[in-house]
């Protein structure tokens, strides 16, 4: 497999990490509160999208439940290009503008990491 091929691979990954974590259809809220938590316990706020990629462990599939279990997210993000890495923090930009937008509470909850 070709370079090109792998970073599509780890930037499709990636993204579709970002969707289980900010669109989990199973208990969406709560998976939120998990990611959210997981940021507060790092200090991390949801606009530092690249600290996030690269310290916060996305799963590969299904609702986020805390970042012990998925390794792999700093390895993918380091494979992408410029450009990948810009058209991920663009989706997960509009994907949290959903969600401050549909769990206003949430923000209230996790006022350090919405600033």
């Amino acid at each position: 497999m070709g370079a090109g091929a792998q970073e599509y691979r780890a930037f499709e990954r990636l993204k579709v990490a970002i969707n289980d974590v900010l669109d989990a259809e199973c208990q969406r809220k709560e998976s939120l509160r998990y990611f959210l938590l997981d940021l507060r316990g790092g200090g991390i706020k949801v606009s530092n999208s690249q600290v996030i990629f690269k310290t916060i462990d996305l799963p590969v599939s299904g609702a986020y439940r805390g970042s012990v279990l998925h390794p792999r997210s700093a390895e993918l993000y380091s494979a992408l290009s410029e450009s990948e890495k810009a058209q991920l923090r663009e989706h997960y930009f509009a994907k949290l503008k959903a969600i401050e937008q549909e769990f206003p509470d949430l923000k209230g909850e996790f006022p350090e990491q919405f600033r």
